[in-house]
């Protein structure tokens, strides 16, 4: 089986147990998640099966949206509700001054991570380090707001956001900054992804609600559908599947590669000769 499927994550569990719950379910062999959601958020987690897991990369630059809460006064370690508060402020904002910076994150940023966070280090995972009462040197990745916009205010100190953004941006760290031009401190308090590239909550699924994976699972070419189908002879399948070179007349650029019903994989062609990007192919003997 090849595809993905939309997964509504609840709070409280790790993007990997999802995976770990789908795989003993439906016993999956081979299956992923594309782009980890904390263990305390919810919302939308695009979960890859099959030879489709080698599509990771093109999630990458997928665009996201979120629904941020966030309680100003306080701060923890991992700046978020989970974790132990290192810092607190008796300024809280209104929501007139949350209203007049928020401008100031948008577009590029150069945002720092967690420390408790994902990023790689020298090998070891940051917030292994951290946990140990390590301090560790992290360097700003340049991240992508799109919108941020308040919501609503839920508490005298409690805020609630939409947030648009670039893969790869730390939430917890956009309130942590929100808080610091605003003379405050800050903690996520709760986290709900909405969107995730093609991939939108109205059309997810918890893993419980789930019966018939084939009634749920999403082909590649349905979720980039950027790059249009070519459908080819089965001799020209035969060919590249044998690592042959292959010659199509057809103008350059990316391609899903497809023979009937099945998809070869993604390529890009380029004057007229195909190289498969990501090949997708079940075997079969001919």
């Amino acid at each position: 089986m090849l595809g993905f499927l939309n997964i509504n994550k609840p709070s409280g569990v790790s993007s990997a147990q999802v995976v770990g719950q789908l795989k003993k379910k439906f016993h999956i062999a081979k299956i992923g998640h594309m782009g980890t959601l904390d263990p305390m958020a919810s919302g939308v987690l695009p979960i890859a099966i099959g030879k489709a897991t080698r599509l990771f990369d093109y999630f990458l630059k997928k665009q996201k949206t979120y629904i941020a809460e966030f309680e100003f006064g306080y701060q923890t370690d991992t700046l978020d509700a989970e974790g132990t508060v290192t810092q607190t402020s008796l300024t809280i904002p209104t929501k007139e001054q949350i209203q007049k910076v928020l401008h100031t994150l948008l577009g590029d940023v150069l945002q720092m991570p967690p420390q408790y966070s994902a990023k790689n280090v020298h090998g070891t995972r940051a917030y292994v380090l951290a946990r140990q009462g390590k301090t560790v040197n992290l360097t700003p990745k340049k991240i992508h707001i799109d919108r941020l916009k308040l919501l609503q205010q839920k508490t005298r100190s409690k805020f609630e956001f939409l947030i648009v953004c670039s893969s790869g941006t730390y939430i917890r760290s956009i309130g942590r900054d929100l808080a610091e031009k605003l003379n405050s401190c800050a903690t996520m308090t709760a986290l709900k992804r909405i969107q995730s590239g093609y991939f939108h909550i109205e059309n997810a699924h918890t893993v419980e609600e789930i019966d018939d994976l084939s009634n749920c699972i999403i082909s590649p070419m349905q979720v980039f559908s950027q790059y249009p189908v070519l459908q080819v002879s089965q001799d020209t399948v035969r060919a590249i599947t044998q690592g042959k070179i292959v010659e199509l007349e057809q103008a350059d650029g990316k391609y899903w590669i497809c023979y009937q019903e099945r998809v070869v994989g993604l390529a890009k062609i380029q004057q007229k000769k195909v190289k498969m990007n990501v090949y997708l192919w079940e075997e079969e003997k001919w």
